[in-house]
């Protein structure tokens, strides 16, 4: 079958796509299928379960091939009130900046932290605003520091020169 057939047969299925499948399709020309896909399952749970990575990944295609309103519509859909606190996050970081997602951040005083993710981009998100007491709670608290984490906290570190928990 051809690559609109596969799509057709995705969209009756009922078989949402992940970000990675939609970036292909951009790449490989089928933007409009790709639009398709997105106008019909943009709501879908697994879309809204991406990595940030993955979700720039395809706005850098899109971007790419001229298609920034679909890239930037990939993270409206993740900021609203029906997606996890790490997306409404992740997606208010990307769109308005560190200080509106501190403030996000308060508003939604995020308790379940079983997602290490969540983690992750707290620390980011406070680094990126200089809350140094915030970062450091947030770096105690991990269970064990990822990468992304441990250098964030040695970026910050740097800038504030002071030396760090590390």
């Amino acid at each position: 079958p051809s690559v609109p057939e596969i799509v057709e047969l995705m969209e009756f299925y009922a078989v949402p796509p992940d970000c990675a499948l939609l970036a292909k399709l951009v790449q490989l020309g089928y933007s409009k299928e790709a639009l398709g896909l997105w106008e019909t399952f943009k709501n879908a749970k697994c879309l809204k379960r991406e990595s940030p990575e993955a979700l720039q990944k395809l706005e850098q295609v899109c971007e790419a091939a001229g298609l920034s309103d679909m890239g930037t519509a990939v993270w409206e859909a993740w900021r609203s009130d029906n997606s996890s606190e790490y997306a409404r996050l992740s997606a208010c970081l990307k769109l308005e900046g560190p200080a509106k997602a501190q403030e996000l951040w308060t508003e939604l005083a995020p308790s379940d932290f079983s997602d290490v993710r969540l983690y992750d981009l707290g620390i980011r998100i406070f680094a990126a605003v200089d809350d140094v007491p915030m970062v450091r709670k947030l770096s105690d608290a991990m269970p064990r520091l990822t990468r992304d984490a441990s250098q964030t906290l040695l970026d910050l570190y740097a800038r504030q020169d002071q030396p760090g928990p590390l």
